[in-house]
Parts: structure tokens; sequence; C-alpha cells
């Protein structure tokens, strides 16, 4: 209940009546509080002040200054005084007019008439049409606001059923929709990998915040095309002649054993993307290996053709 009350009380739209009894303290009821934390202008919170009948003899003056607004509890719009029938008038079926008679002379008598209440602020008679200028002039003011956030949301509901598409209440409806859906995606499908974007779906085709078109596979593939050849040209080599990194790599001669033992080090394949370096000596030795090789490789073969192994 008083999550819900909580709730109505932030709508902009609401009128707060602020009802608290005479007999408490006025400016710690919660509802004095909150209407003050929800409606901090003032401008749709009324106070009404009930039960000045069961307050203590000489407090009236407390109560008047309230219904006066003099208090150091204020409002906007002030307070209203009302005094309700008592149960048992209420069981005893008090009539309207009865009630408002009643109302009338039990506050004109001497102790509210000695403390000057102000009486367009007492009895039902003086709330009815107090409440109905102001929600008067409140709807006038928030009704504008309800007309554009109307418009707003029904243009956001149409957009909604646009999207929803043609009703397909029939089967034969629903196949037409899945197979124009089917033709849609084959449409989408080629002109990403034709490069043909400027008909069909700008939207998918589009690009991001960051200015990317993922969906543009022509462009995908043209942008993969030149870093795979980027690539090719830089580190497609196994081998490369230039300048050697290491460069006493080898340090002895080429003919000794130590100078082998380094280039065979080097002589295999690598998993690494960067190419192995060479210099020219480096180069021709390694050239001459793999020609070596390729003619003891004939030479087998050659033998093996004609039976002359063993």
């Amino acid at each position: 209940m008083r999550s819900t009350m909580r709730m109505i009380s932030s709508y902009s739209r609401t009128i707060i009546l602020a009802v608290v009894q005479a007999t408490n303290d006025i400016a710690t009821q919660p509802i004095i509080q909150r209407a003050r934390h929800f409606d901090r202008a003032g401008e749709r919170t009324v106070g009404i002040i009930t039960k000045p009948d069961l307050i203590n003899k000489g407090t009236e003056g407390r109560i008047a200054l309230l219904t006066n607004n003099l208090d150091s509890t204020r409002l906007k719009h002030g307070f209203f005084l009302l005094k309700n029938p008592s149960p048992q008038q209420l069981e005893e079926g008090i009539s309207l007019s009865e009630r408002k008679r009643q109302e009338a002379d039990f506050f004109r008598s001497p102790p509210w008439r000695e403390h000057g209440i102000d009486l367009s602020r007492v009895g039902v008679d003086r709330l009815q049409p107090f409440l109905q200028s102001l929600l008067g002039d409140h709807i006038e003011r928030e009704l504008p606001k309800v007309c554009a956030e109307v418009r707003l949301l029904l243009d956001k509901t149409k957009i909604q059923l646009q999207d929803l598409g043609q009703e397909r209440s029939t089967v034969s409806e629903q196949r037409f929709f899945l197979s124009k859906l089917s033709m849609d995606f084959v449409g989408l499908t080629q002109a990403a990998l034709d490069g043909t974007y400027q008909h069909i779906a700008s939207d998918f085709f589009g690009y991001d915040e960051n200015g990317i078109s993922r969906n543009r596979f022509r462009g995908q593939i043209h942008t993969l095309n030149s870093l795979f050849a980027d690539y090719m040209r830089d580190k497609s080599q196994k081998r490369k002649m230039g300048r050697v990194p290491i460069d006493d790599l080898f340090e002895s001669s080429a003919d000794s054993e130590e100078g082998r033992a380094k280039e065979d080090k080097y002589d295999h394949s690598s998993d690494a993307d960067e190419p192995f370096y060479m210099n020219e000596t480096e180069f021709d030795r390694w050239i001459k290996k793999e020609y070596s090789g390729i003619g003891v490789t004939r030479q087998l073969q050659q033998r093996t053709s004609y039976g002359t192994l063993p």
C-alpha cells in the first residue's frame, strides 16, 4: 500500500491531498514530508486537517494558525479544516445538509471564533470549489504534455505494427511470407558478394558508429586480399637474402665444421612468420646444397628404375 501511495504521489499529474489529524503533530506527519519530497514547488498539494473536535482544550490556537497558513508548517495552497460526523451520527444516518449545518455551527463556536480562524478555509462547502478550480488549472497545465506523450506512443506503436508486417492468418499467406523472406535473404547475400549496396537494404549495409560496415562482404574480401598480398610479399619467403640480424652468426670459415653446423641449424622449416635472413655467401651455399641433394635423389631414382640397387 505504501509503495502504491509513493508511486501515485510521484506522478506530476496527481493532486496530493495531505490529510492529517488535528490531534497529531502536523510537521512530523509522513504525508507532509512525502508531499514536500515529490512536490517541492507545492503546486499540487493541499493540506486537510480533520478531527478538530478531539483536540485538547486550549490548543485551538495552534490549529487556527495552521488553517490560516501562519504556522511554521506551511503549504503553497494552505490547509482546510474539516469536522467529520461522529461514528454515532453516521450510524443514525445524518443527512448531508445536517452535516454541513453542524460543521458550520462548530467552527462558529467561541473557541474557534476567538482565534480569528479564516472561515473561507473551513468546511466541505469551501473545499469542494477550491479543489475544482485547482484541478481545472492543473489539467489545463498538464493536458498538452499528455497529448504530446500520447502522440509519441501512438507513433511508436505504429512503427512496431509496421515492423510486424501484414497479417498472415492463412497457410498460403504464411508460405508466401517465408518464400519472400528466403528470396530477400538470397538478394542480400548476392548484393553483399557483388558489392551492389545502393539499391537494396541500405540500413543493412550501412555503417556503424565507428564508420565500419561489417556486412559489405565484397569490401571485406577486398580488404582481406590486400592484407594477404602484403603478407605474402613481406613474409612468404622462408629464406631471404639480406643483412643478417646477428652479424657474428657465421664468424668461422664457411668450410669449417662449426660453420656447417651453424648452417645446418638454420637450414630447416620454421614455424615463425618472419623469414630467415641470409647473406650472399650463405645463400649460395644453401642453393648448392639443395641442388646436390636433388642430384643424389635423381641417381637413386634412376638406379631403382634400372634395378641396380642391391
